[in-house]
């Protein structure tokens, strides 16, 4: 099997180091690739439009893993060989590696391959419009979204703002967020405590740590965290027990330097699988193993069971809201008649001039539907404004991300659902003013 290989970077040598002996590997490169590779693939410049319609037609299967450009918006791969894709010849199967962000955010909630696409980011949009294109060559398509991928240097602790990864015991990496709500800066010393640091003597001022690296802001507890080796938290507690100094003794920081700090226990440590699929075997095996009381948590499954718990108080908040809203629409239904009473006359003279009876119906239904319209839509302005205003204070102090942007579906249908209820709650002072007879709208009393 020939298979041709579009973007050959991080994810796409890890895929190709783990195909089988018999399938042939072509690469479009823009750069020679590194040693180990040369001999392993065959290679086609990603510009060579004349030899990669020549790879393309030869090939059994195309995969597809370049991102789409950032200043045109469209998928290199699809651009440079879509014209190529000639009928009856060429890959049988096309595979693209996308991402879940084509999801949106679902605030925390499951997605799964047939859940619509919310794309909220233009990096999300170009990713659906690759999959779009993609689609519309009418070949067998795979599409693989794939969630954040961390090659070699890529994750959070490689991707410092400022500075660099810690190396040194007394070396420290500050989140995004510790770093500007206490006004650190590169080269600064901080002193670590425990608890709140409310109480005397809970500090370790006699090991301060330098600060060497802050990171970018993720948007994610990483963000209020400060990061240490492992070596400099055993350095720590060489003169502590259980969280207290010990009486009479004291080991200073350049003493601790001399000692073995190799890190006499772990109490946690966060491990990714390559499987999902073994995902229950491996917490099966942790509890298993006899040889040390283990507990292994699927995050996932806590934050799902954590949702379950304050279920009862979001479906309250749901409860309020309708009650709000039927509040709102009594209150709307209230002044229409009100102002009913005062617009007699007014509708008395409609009706001598010829205006039947389900006209000023009509009239007094359709001034409903404008008035809840514009209710909805600037209830609906309003909350964008104050979540643009507001989205950058509660991340930096409850850590949560607001996102903006146009209302998602089931917001839409609520508005939908307001507006139509506000122009039924019309309909009551409507027909009221429809059994209202010319005589009395005209009556000295009217």
């Amino acid at each position: 099997m020939r298979l041709l290989v579009f973007g050959f970077g991080y994810s796409a040598r890890a895929l190709a180091a783990r195909t089988a002996g018999d399938v042939h590997v072509t690469a479009t490169v823009r750069t020679p690739l590194p040693a180990p590779w040369r001999d392993a693939v065959e290679t086609v410049p990603a510009g060579d439009g004349d030899a990669l319609a020549t790879v393309l037609r030869r090939s059994d299967a195309l995969l597809v893993t370049a991102a789409p450009d950032p200043e045109t918006g469209l998928c290199p791969g699809f651009e440079a060989l879509a014209p190529h894709l000639a009928p009856g010849s060429g890959p049988g199967w096309i595979g693209y590696l996308s991402t879940t962000g084509v999801y949106g955010d679902r605030g925390g909630g499951w997605v799964r391959e047939t859940s619509e696409l919310r794309p909220a980011s233009e990096t999300a949009r170009r990713r659906v419009a690759a999959e779009t294109a993609w689609a519309s060559t009418g070949r067998p398509l795979a599409i693989f979204r794939l969630p954040g991928i961390y090659g070699p240097g890529r994750s959070a602790l490689d991707r410092v703002r400022e500075g660099q990864a810690f190396e040194a015991v007394y070396d420290a990496v500050l989140g995004a967020e510790v770093a500007a709500q206490l006004g650190y800066r590169l080269g600064q010393s901080i002193v670590l405590r425990h608890g709140l640091g409310a109480m005397a003597h809970n500090d370790h001022a006699d090991k301060p740590f330098t600060v060497v690296g802050i990171l970018e802001r993720t948007g994610t507890p990483v963000d209020r965290s400060v990061h240490i080796r492992l070596e400099g938290m055993q350095a720590l507690h060489l003169d502590w027990v259980a969280g207290v100094p010990l009486p009479g003794r004291s080991v200073s920081a350049q003493e601790a330097l001399t000692l073995d700090l190799s890190p006499r226990s772990v109490t946690a440590a966060l491990v990714g699988l390559k499987s999902r699929a073994a995902v229950f075997a491996v917490q099966r095996r942790v509890a298993d193993y006899e040889a040390e009381p283990l507990m292994a948590v699927l995050p996932g499954v806590v934050i799902d069971e954590l949702w379950n718990a304050i279920g009862a108080a979001e479906q309250a908040l749901r409860l309020m809201g309708l009650m709000v809203a039927a509040v709102s629409l009594a209150g709307l239904v209230a002044v229409v008649v009100t102002a009913l009473e005062h617009r007699r006359r007014e509708l008395a003279v409609l009706r001598s001039v010829g205006a039947g009876p389900p006209r000023v119906l009509a009239l007094l239904a359709i001034e409903g539907f404008v008035v809840s319209s514009i209710g909805a839509l600037a209830g609906a302005l309003l909350w964008a404004q104050a979540l643009h205003l507001a989205a950058p204070w509660v991340q930096s102090v409850y850590g949560l991300h607001l996102s903006s942007g146009w209302p998602r579906n089931p917001e839409w249908l609520l508005m939908l659902a307001v507006v139509l209820a506000g122009t039924a709650a019309s309909l009551l002072p409507g027909w009221r003013a429809y059994r209202l007879s010319l005589a009395q709208g005209l009556s000295a009393g009217g």
